[in-house]
C-alpha cells in the first residue's frame, strides 16, 4: 500500500510486488498497481510503501476490495457509528463478512448524531437564495 502521494500513485493505492532487483549498491522493488501503473522503488523510496494485508476503514475510503472482513468490538464503542459501518460495508465488491460482537453492531447502527457537521450549509443556501 502506498502511504503518500507521489507522482501518479496516490496514498492508499494497493499494488503487488512483482519483482525485486538487487544491484551492487541498492535494491529496486517493482510494484504493479493493476491498472497499467508499474513503479520502481529504490531503498530510499521504500518508506512510501507498507504491507496492505489489512487496513483501517478510514484508510480504505474511496477504495474497493473483492472481499472485506469487518471486526466490530464493543471495545471500540467510541468510534462505532452508522456512517463508519456503512463505509466499511460498501468497500466490498463481492463479499463482506462481519465478525465480532452483535452488540457492537447495534451500538454503531444507533449512533447517527456524531456525523453532524457544523457547515452552516442550510443558512448559506438561504442567504444565497435571497440575493
Amino acid at each position: 500500500m502506498q502511504t503518500r502521494n507521489h507522482d501518479d500513485v496516490s496514498n492508499g493505492d494497493i499494488g503487488t510486488i512483482t519483482g525485486i532487483t538487487k544491484t551492487a549498491n541498492d535494491v529496486c522493488v517493482h510494484v504493479d498497481f493493476g491498472d497499467g501503473r508499474v513503479k520502481e522503488y529504490d531503498s530510499a523510496d521504500l518508506e512510501m510503501l507498507d504491507l496492505g494485508y489489512a487496513t483501517t476503514i478510514h484508510k480504505s475510503q474511496g477504495s474497493e476490495y473483492r472481499s472485506v472482513i469487518i471486526n466490530l468490538q464493543c471495545a471500540h464503542s467510541l468510534m462505532l457509528t452508522r456512517p463508519l459501518v456503512y463505509t466499511a460495508i460498501t468497500r466490498g465488491k463481492d463479499r463482506v463478512i462481519l465478525v465480532g460482537e452483535r452488540k457492537a453492531l447495534c451500538i454503531a447502527i444507533k449512533k447517527t448524531d456524531t456525523e453532524k457537521r457544523g457547515t452552516c450549509l442550510a443558512h448559506r443556501l438561504q442567504a444565497l437564495s435571497k440575493e
